[in-house]
């Protein structure tokens, strides 16, 4: 399934994912529609979501048909519109407002899921942006330094091997929530997270006894998870 943003909302885009037969959900991008336009629809043909619903705010959710790209109507038989419509008419402060806030999300999409499903499903694609950006950002792989493919390749290689060991560093530190300094409420550590509290750990290499070793200050406070970490990785 392919599940893109607002930038590909284009006649082309949809002509080619409906005759690759694959399922897709894509943003529409609303350009100049009449948000009001959508709220009438919302109220006929939508139902009321009760998940987010409050005082002074209702939110609708369902699915449209009959409407194609500008470009290309006759695709309109192929794919639907699934529509969240929010109305607030009281802002979150309780203060009652002159006219209605309106805010419209919308998708071209073929699955055959609830409305409730199919938006769950987009919403859900900022996890993945999240490991997009640790990516580039955190571990500094946002652009690539050579020009040819093989190199890069390369180097996109070692990336997904430093990547996930990280990944697997953070997840098993995680698991000794009684020698975490604070208390996490998160199934998961950002990398730039788990590169300071758990990479860049205060040390010195000594020689004693013949032999090299790795001194550590036993008052750090992440000292407790360090050691039991890499003991636990050590034991794989």
């Amino acid at each position: 399934m392919f599940r893109l943003d607002g930038g590909n909302d284009a006649t082309d885009t949809l002509r080619v994912l409906h005759e690759s037969g694959h399922f897709f959900l894509i943003k529409r991008n609303m350009r100049r529609e009449n948000l009001l336009y959508w709220l009438d629809i919302a109220k006929s043909v939508g139902e009321k979501a009760s998940y987010e619903s409050r005082e002074g705010k209702t939110v609708y959710t369902g699915v449209y048909t009959g409407k194609g790209p500008a470009g290309d109507p006759s695709l309109a038989e192929h794919f639907e519109i699934v529509f969240q419509v929010t109305e607030r008419i009281i802002d979150k402060h309780g203060n009652l407002l002159h006219f209605p806030e309106v805010d419209v999300e919308t998708y071209w999409t073929n699955l055959y899921e609830d409305p409730e499903t199919v938006i769950g499903l987009y919403h859900s694609r900022g996890t993945s942006e999240q490991f997009h950006s640790e990516l580039k950002n955190d571990m500094n792989v946002e652009r690539l330094p050579s020009g040819k493919m093989g190199t890069n390749e390369v180097l996109l290689t070692v990336a997904m091997v430093a990547y996930n060991t990280l990944r697997l560093i953070s997840q098993t530190a995680l698991s000794f929530t009684k020698e975490l300094p604070y208390e996490y409420s998160v199934s998961r550590k950002r990398l730039r997270k788990v590169i300071d509290d758990l990479i860049r750990v205060g040390c010195k290499i000594a020689y004693h006894a013949r032999r090299w070793c790795l001194k550590l200050w036993a008052g750090d406070r992440w000292y407790p998870v360090c050691s039991k970490t890499y003991a636990a990785l050590l034991a794989l």
